[in-house]
This record gives structure tokens, sequence and C-alpha cells, in this order.
């Protein structure tokens, strides 16, 4: 099981992720159970470096019980956090806010100032997706700053994709406008690839002109969570956010 699960971990940093997705599935199938935890966290950052946020929340939501928290506390805080991001980005936030109070015990419990910053995030996104705007604009602004502070160039790229789309819902492209120019720090910043910056230049241009949408904001994202995990992928302006 865990040559196979190998094998898909090495075949999706190549991009050939049929095979990946075969390799896993190969893994799950053979597993007595005791690496199965593991296993669908892998399947699930294959499914979401493939575009396939359904299929990653789904792989996510059965291996959480799998991981012991007391046990591996930092699995297991990466794991929630990313199916709680994942439920949101799928418009399911009322089935993530029940559950946020677990993420934040476990990020407690690691001590972590940058796992508690995340907290808030997510909760920034789970307040979006409630609909509870200003509570979702406050827990955003506050962990841009805090990103910025640890210079986390692409987290903190992500925040303002996020406090860009409540402005454009309410209307506010001016200040869109001023967040694109506040973001002249990311783009001097080390360690975010071309492709990435390619991403957020298309972004800041549309946002300089008042012409973003939340379209287009949305695209950025997805693109910016896929480049994540496919380092190879490029992103492309007219089409599909990536390829």
């Amino acid at each position: 099981a865990w040559l196979h699960s190998f094998e898909a971990n090495l075949r999706r940093d190549q991009r050939r992720f049929p095979e990946a997705l075969k390799s896993i599935e190969r893994a799950l199938a053979v597993d007595d159970g005791e690496l199965r935890g593991k296993i669908l966290i892998s399947k699930a950052n294959i499914l979401s470096a493939c575009g396939d946020i359904e299929g990653s929340a789904a792989a996510l939501e059965a291996a959480a019980p799998l991981v012991d928290a007391l046990r591996e506390p930092r699995l297991a805080l990466v794991l929630r956090f990313n199916l709680l991001e994942d439920l949101c980005q799928l418009g399911r936030a009322e089935e993530a806010a029940p559950r946020l109070a677990e993420v934040r015990m476990l990020a407690e419990r690691l001590g972590e100032t940058l796992d508690l910053a995340r907290v808030v995030w997510l909760s920034g996104k789970v307040f979006a997706g409630l609909g509870r705007a200003a509570d979702a604009r406050a827990a955003f602004e506050q962990v841009r700053q805090e990103f910025r502070h640890h210079q986390l160039a692409y987290d903190a790229a992500l925040v303002h994709l996020d406090l860009s789309l409540l402005l454009l819902d309410e209307g506010r492209t001016g200040e869109v406008r001023q967040i694109a120019e506040e973001m002249l720090w990311i783009f001097q910043a080390q360690g975010v690839r071309r492709e990435a910056l390619i991403a957020l230049g298309v972004f800041c241009e549309a946002a300089r002109r008042e012409t973003a949408t939340t379209e287009l904001v949305r695209k950025v994202f997805r693109f910016l969570r896929r480049a994540e995990l496919d380092v190879g992928l490029r992103f492309d302006e007219e089409g599909d956010e990536a390829s």
C-alpha cells in the first residue's frame, strides 16, 4: 500500500494524473487499514491538483475519522483545515461552520502563531459563505496583516483575493484597486512562481482599471490553489484558468 501511494505522489509530481489516481486506488485496495487515512489525504491532494474540489472534499471526509488527533495533531489539523476550505469553495459553508471550533482547538493545542492566523482566515471564509460580510472582512483584514508581517507572500495573495471577492460583491471597485496596489510587495517577494505572478498580474491590472469581476477573482484563486500542488500548471488568461 505504501509503495502504491508513493508511486501515486510521484506521478502527481510528474503531472501524470490519471496514472496517479490509478496508483492511489491500488493503494486503497491493498491497504489493511493502517495507512488508509494518509492514502486518502494523498488522493485528496491529487484530486485538488486536478481541480476536482468535490472529489478532494469527499476523500478528506473519509480520511477524517481515520487520523488520530492525539497521535498526529499536525496531520489532523491540516486535514480538517483543507476539508473546511474545500467545503467553503463548494458553497457549503453551513457544513463547515459547526466544525470550525474543532479546527481552532487543534491549532490552539499546537500553539503556533501562523496556525492560529490561518484559523482566522478559515473563519473569514466561513463567514463569507454564510453571508456575514462584515465579520468575514474583519477576519481577512486581520490575517493579511499577519501574513505580510511574516512575509508569507503566497498566503497573503490568496487572502487579498478573498477580500476582493467580498468588495466586488458590494460594488466597491475602488477599494479593490487599492488592494491591488497594496499587493506590490508580493511581486517582489521570494519564492512565488512565475505563473502565479502572471495570474496575480492579470487580476491587479483589471483591478487597477476597475474592471475586475468576481469571476476573474475566482479564476485566479482556483489557479493559485491548484498551482500549490501542480508546479507545472500554466495560467490561461483567455480560456480555462489552468492547463
